[in-house]
């Protein structure tokens, strides 16, 4: 994969103390990534972590700190019921809890998180169909 900075991105996407989402998209865009940004329930990024597809959640910053923020989603621990994040705050494997995961979601309906789902448009087209006959069985 490629090894980008977390100042670099920073440079792109935040513009007088202010980060975008569609600022973050562009730039993905023009390194050549296919971005979607959706609504995903805990379980759907399960999936798309397990098919190796980088999933990064923009959510409120804390419960106490309603403020919009991004974070990796890197991992989950079901029997623990954590989601553990690369947040470029609070640092590497940083761990929330599903129910605190769920209320620092941004959406209306809390059991989605707004995520931006990265992968790259190089997908030959024998893959692309892999994929979509996994999808649909």
């Amino acid at each position: 994969g490629m090894n980008i900075s977390q100042s670099r991105i920073a440079s792109k996407v935040i513009t007088n103390g202010t980060s975008s989402v569609f600022r973050f998209i562009s730039f993905a865009r023009s390194l050549g990534f296919e971005v979607a940004y959706q609504p995903k329930t805990i379980e759907e990024i399960k999936d798309l972590l397990e098919e190796d597809t980088p999933v990064i959640a923009v959510q409120n910053y804390s419960l106490s700190q309603p403020f919009s923020h991004a974070r990796v989603i890197i991992g989950f621990d079901d029997e623990k019921e954590e989601v553990i994040t690369n947040d470029p705050t609070a640092g590497k494997d940083y761990i929330i809890s599903y129910s605190n995961f769920l209320a620092l979601n941004l959406d209306s309906n809390t059991d989605k998180c707004k995520v931006i789902v990265l992968s790259p448009e190089e997908v030959d087209s024998k893959n692309a169909e892999l994929m979509d006959d996994r999808d649909n069985s």
